[in-house]
């Protein structure tokens, strides 16, 4: 089940953004947070990884690489499986703000780049 962003939220995702270093401005709740306004902004645990949705009209897509103490398979299967049961078009399924210290994995698990 998904969850709506709400400012109370925001300990879970510092716990959850402090779990490694990141490189990009994104990786982090006000980040996060302002996209509320044109965007449904909805996130759930998936094997210990805290996964960000956002949402329109169009399609729903993971904002962030699934956040946890690394690559989680699981959680990216399972994200793309929410994803795709929402989008009319599965092509639009897809993960936002990858860092390009994960792009090798992402790449060896066979993900376009």
């Amino acid at each position: 089940m998904l969850n709506r962003l709400k400012l109370k939220d925001k300990p879970l995702f510092d716990k959850y953004l402090k779990l490694k270093r990141h490189g990009l401005a994104c990786y982090n709740f006000a980040s996060i947070f302002i996209w509320r306004k044109l965007f449904d902004i909805e996130w759930v645990r998936i094997n210990d990884s805290l996964c960000v949705f956002l949402k329109d009209n169009i399609a729903r897509f993971l904002y962030l690489e699934p956040l946890g103490k690394g690559y989680d398979a699981k959680a990216i299967k399972e994200s793309f499986n929410i994803m795709d049961a929402y989008n009319a078009n599965i092509g639009f399924s897809r993960i936002d703000n990858v860092e390009a210290v994960s792009l090798p994995l992402y790449r060896k698990a066979g993900f376009k780049c």
